[in-house]
Order: structure tokens, then C-alpha cells, then sequence
């Protein structure tokens, strides 16, 4: 996703960035070279590292919202990509598609193994 600051926020894997400049799953603001500006770090608490996070969207004050596959949840973070906190901690099934309604504030959310779609009020406090 483009952020507004004219980077690109991305979520990857240990295919995405080499291990010695990032965790192996996370997500990163990049700038226009692929330079890493910011990342997502995790080194107090180890229960928050992602877990193949394969989808992110940015809300309308630029805050972070992640489809944390394996771990089944949605995170909501900063600007910044420090922790604002986690939105949904237990979902039924891998999320891999969002969906925000800016104006209305409501997140869509579609997973693996659910022919449910699950719809909350995302806004940040």
C-alpha cells in the first residue's frame, strides 16, 4: 500500500528481505529504491511476532491494519508501525482478503476454512 508519506508499506515473508537487514515474517515501510525506512519490531514480546502476514490495508489516519495469517488475527498498528493493539486475537480460519469502509469505519474480513465474512467497526481509539 502507498502510504501518504510518498512510501509503500508492505507485509512479507523470509522470500521478501534478506535475514540480516529483518524478522523473517513482518511487515515494512519501503521507499521508492526498496530502502527499508521503518519495520514492525517485536523484540519485547516475542507472542507478537507475525506469523505470515498476507494482507494489510491503511486506514484513513494512515494506521496499519494486518491479516496475520497463521496466527489467525488482526493487528491494528501505528503510522509508525509500533503496536496500537490487536483487533481481533482468534479468528476462525487464515484471513487473507480486507476490506475497509473509510467512511463507515467497518472492516471486512474474509478467511480460509469460513464461508462467513466477518465484519467489525475499526476505529482506531
Amino acid at each position: 500500500m502507498e502510504s501518504s508519506r510518498n512510501t509503500y508499506i508492505v507485509c512479507h515473508d523470509r522470500r521478501f528481505i534478506d535475514d540480516t537487514q529483518s524478522e523473517h515474517n513482518g511487515v515494512s515501510e519501503v521507499d521508492v529504491d526498496g530502502r527499508i525506512v521503518r519495520q514492525f519490531k517485536t523484540q519485547l514480546n516475542a507472542s507478537l511476532q507475525f506469523n505470515r502476514p498476507l494482507y494489510l490495508l491503511l486506514d484513513a489516519n494512515n494506521h496499519v491494519i494486518v491479516a496475520d495469517g497463521r496466527n489467525e488475527r488482526i493487528v491494528l498498528l501505528k503510522p509508525d508501525l509500533q503496536l496500537k493493539r490487536i483487533l481481533i486475537p482468534k479468528l476462525q480460519g487464515l484471513p487473507f482478503r480486507m476490506c475497509l469502509s473509510k467512511e463507515s469505519g467497518l472492516l471486512f474480513i474474509a478467511c480460509f476454512q469460513s464461508s462467513e465474512i466477518i465484519i467489525i467497526k475499526c476505529r482506531p481509539r
